[in-house]
């Protein structure tokens, strides 16, 4: 059998990410046409209207979420990182990112509560750590049922810095846990039927081992994940 190569590996990932996208660009411009064709030949009553405005309003998010991920990517990937780091109060850029996600969390009335010590303070590339949690969050509220709460915990670990996030939603099987951070281009759906391609995690994984990061899960089926990712933590106090 013969090997593949590390480029032909990439181009391969980079035409099925190319398939993705206009599939997902595809995809809520089908909804919308479908929309003002049905309002253009008659009247919608309220429950009809809702079920199809649901649709394409999950659908135009669905391919958000993957086009900001895609350009997170192909920034790091085309200049790598800058070295705009900055020596921040972990527990407020936790609430920074908190708050970037509410769109996700109010949809299924989802807390999301930080159990960082106060005065925790690290030396880190602010984007990236954004990235990265952003994603792990978004994630967790996927798998979440409502009313559920997600915890977020960062902390210093034998020379790295580490956070946990964790959520007590559906969880993940053993033998799919070994294939969480490999890219298939599909994700089981979430508990309201969101629908993923789980590329977000692939490249918080790819991203991480590239800056000498770690990403790993730990989880049980039905008792929730816990995703735990630590970065070289120069001085108890760098990322």
């Amino acid at each position: 059998m013969s090997e593949i190569s590390e480029p032909e590996n990439y181009n391969r990932l980079h035409l099925r990410l190319l398939e993705m996208i206009a599939h997902d660009v595809k995809t809520p411009m089908d909804s919308l046409a479908m929309l003002l064709s049905v309002l253009k030949g008659k009247r919608l009553d309220d429950e009809e209207y809702t079920v199809f405005f649901d649709s394409v309003q999950t659908h135009i998010q669905s391919s958000r979420n993957l086009m900001q991920d895609l350009l997170s990517w192909a920034k790091i990937r085309l200049n790598g990182l800058d070295d705009q780091y900055d020596f921040v109060l972990m527990k407020r850029i936790n609430s920074d990112i908190i708050q970037s996600v509410e769109y996700f969390t109010s949809e299924k009335d989802i807390s999301i509560l930080d159990q960082t010590e106060e005065d925790l303070k690290s030396l880190i590339h602010v984007n990236l750590y954004r990235f990265i949690v952003r994603n792990l969050l978004i994630n967790g509220i996927k798998y979440s049922h409502k009313r559920q709460n997600i915890h977020i915990k960062a902390y210093h670990n034998n020379g790295n810095l580490e956070v946990a996030v964790t959520d007590k939603g559906i969880g993940v099987s053993s033998d799919k846990l070994e294939e969480i951070f490999r890219f298939t281009g599909k994700t089981d759906p979430g508990t309201m039927n969101e629908k993923g391609t789980g590329i977000g995690l692939m490249l918080c994984y790819e991203i991480l081992k590239q800056y000498g990061g770690k990403l790993w899960a730990r989880s049980a089926l039905g008792a929730g994940t816990t995703f735990y990712f630590s970065v070289p933590d120069s001085n108890g106090n760098s990322f």
